[in-house]
């Protein structure tokens, strides 16, 4: 369930898989939990990002990974209502609703979800 691209390793390094390199240790990296509601409105926004750009083979591969991220995140929380939350938190605030709502359109509009 954890990201495919990525391997977390010992010593707070992480492993490309596909690249076979480490990201440098001095290069900022952001994990996003697939509990917290404000994880979908950032990826969403990195895909839609990527969508507005010109055709080329990383962005397209970026954008097919990042959906499946979005998809992944997606299903869990509709499938974990009660552990979804922001941050920490395991509570809906006001407004994350609309998020997972947000979220679900968009995956329809990419053909993630057919119904």
């Amino acid at each position: 369930m954890n990201d495919p691209k990525y391997k977390a390793c010992k010593g707070d390094k992480f492993w490309h898989r596909e690249g076979r390199y480490f990201i440098e240790a001095s290069e900022p990296v952001m994990v996003l939990r697939g509990k917290d509601v404000a994880s979908l409105a950032a990826i969403m926004a990195y895909v839609e990002i990527l969508m507005g750009m010109e055709g080329h083979p990383t962005v397209d591969s970026h954008i097919e990974s990042s959906t499946e991220r979005l998809f992944t995140f997606y299903n869990y929380q509709k499938n974990n209502a009660d552990k979804a939350g922001v941050g920490c938190s395991q509570k809906h605030h006001s407004g994350s609703e609309k998020i997972i709502i947000r979220a679900g359109e968009l995956l329809k509009e990419l053909g993630f979800i057919t119904k």
